[in-house]
């Protein structure tokens, strides 16, 4: 007599797609954390480098070297605090939030007139 395994096969196409899927998130997830590594780390080494300038005599060169030191800092600031927020985020979190308040709504209304 055979006997049958209680759980259903795990492989199927959509199970496969899946996991495809997370695969190709999880990497860009790691490309992203790269990213973010590299600019806190050139955001480091030009925060030093400001400090060492700033403190020596001014002269036009380094005035002009400065500048564009203080001009790569914002645009890595801007960049960094772009990396934490995504339109893709803040799309799942609205329609989340539609979700769950038209639920909320709906139970409310539901309760209200089953009450009185």
């Amino acid at each position: 007599m055979a006997r049958r395994s209680p759980h259903p096969p795990i492989a199927s196409p959509d199970f496969e797609q899946a996991l495809v899927t997370l695969g190709e998130q999880l990497e860009g997830l790691r490309q992203r954390y790269q990213s973010v590594c590299a600019d806190q780390q050139r955001q480091g080494e030009l925060r030093q480098a400001l400090g060492i300038e700033a403190a020596e005599t001014v002269d036009p060169e380094l005035a002009a070297t400065l500048g564009e030191l203080q001009r790569e800092l914002t645009e890595l600031e801007a960049r960094l605090d772009s990396q934490f927020m995504s339109w893709d985020g803040v799309g799942t979190l609205f329609w989340q939030v539609v979700r769950f308040v038209g639920l909320g709504l709906v139970l409310g209304w539901g309760l209200r007139s089953w009450v009185g």
